[in-house]
């Protein structure tokens, strides 16, 4: 039997950036997962944006989450000799009047000063982004490379004997007599699921309030340079420079529970990658994930409440490139103190 200190289920962002925690405070993990990074991390765009949203709302503690997280990427990218994270401003293409008053109204606002601008900078816009009535522009935004960061990660783990690319099988989980959980030869006090929308089959969380969307995007070849920002309209389009195509995404589709590309998904994401620029281009990847959200937008951080070592940390869904790195600190120091919560 080989001990450890963690075991961790699921090597999405939120398994990754908790392993990373818990061994920076000298703890030994193993994780289980037969393909890392394969959940809705795969093919989310890593965006970290900290006003978004119709009504151009500031993100949940945006200035807390986004410094932190930045300085996060920064050192992950000194750990793993990667370049992940690309400071991209995003511009808003603003198609009539009101939603221009509406934008000028809100950099008005004291508490947005520090992202918003009222104008994109003369020259930023590209000739192949379509009219718009008003560009304004988002400042402090990032982009970062998760299918890279997970990739490196998972090599990192297996080549310390670290990784195990297996299904985890919940019903071979065992506690053992002196308090230890053991599964597969491995014996750990701590067991942490971070399944994502996989949860809801984890017979440990299963009531937890986790509900599965599906969100589908396109990977594009524009016949134009990727531009050095990100571009709102309707949908977001992401350069992602390490292949030189765009990002186009994404759908959000309630109690989805197949991770299919549909027709009707690239249909609606084409019609509005129309609508937002004025350049031919070809589809080269459609892909499909799910995102796990719960009610309240916030993620699931908490202990079983009768088996002591069973936790659970879920729920980062479409803004954990952002708060993944501080909620993964502040979960590991729950784990430790052994106390469930989280601040709000």
């Amino acid at each position: 039997m080989k001990h450890t200190d963690a075991m961790i289920v699921g090597l999405g962002l939120a398994g990754a950036l908790l392993a990373r925690a818990l061994r920076r405070r000298g703890l030994q993990v193993v994780a289980f997962d037969p393909e890392p990074g394969h959940s809705s991390s795969r093919i989310a765009a890593g965006v970290m944006n900290p006003v978004t949203g119709r009504r151009l709302v500031k993100a949940w503690r945006a200035d807390e989450f986004l410094a932190f997280a930045k300085k996060t990427w920064r050192q992950i990218e000194l750990e793993l000799g990667r370049s992940l994270c690309h400071d991209l401003p995003v511009v808003w293409a603003l198609p009539d009047v009101k939603a221009e008053n509406d934008w000028l109204a809100r950099c008005g606002d004291p508490l947005y000063r520090t992202f918003l601008r009222e104008s994109a900078p003369d020259g930023l816009v590209s000739e192949w982004v379509a009219p718009a009535q008003h560009f304004g522009l988002t400042t402090g935004s990032a982009r970062v490379a998760l299918a890279a960061f997970l990739e490196a990660f998972a090599e990192r783990l297996e080549k310390e004997g670290r990784l195990v690319r297996q299904p985890f099988r919940h019903d071979r989980l065992r506690l053992s007599a002196k308090g230890t959980w053991q599964y597969d030869g491995w014996s750990a006090p701590r067991v942490i699921f971070c399944e994502g929308a996989a949860l809801r089959h984890n017979p440990f969380f299963a009531e937890a309030p986790l509900q599965p969307v599906k969100g589908e995007v396109l990977h594009v070849r524009l016949e134009a340079p990727l531009p050095p920002f990100m571009l709102k309209r309707k949908v977001m389009l992401v350069p992602l420079s390490e292949n030189g195509l765009m990002w186009v995404g994404a759908t959000f589709v309630n109690d989805a529970y197949d991770r299919q590309p549909t027709l009707e998904g690239r249909r609606y994401l084409e019609a509005h990658l129309r609508d937002a620029i004025r350049c031919r281009y070809e589809v080269v990847d459609h892909r499909a994930g799910l995102r796990p959200v719960t009610p309240d937008r916030r993620p699931l951080m908490r202990r079983h409440p009768e088996l002591d070592g069973l936790w659970c940390f879920n729920g980062l869904a479409a803004r954990g490139t952002m708060t993944g790195p501080l909620l993964a600190e502040q979960m590991a120091d729950m784990l430790l103190a052994g106390k469930s919560g989280i601040e709000k």
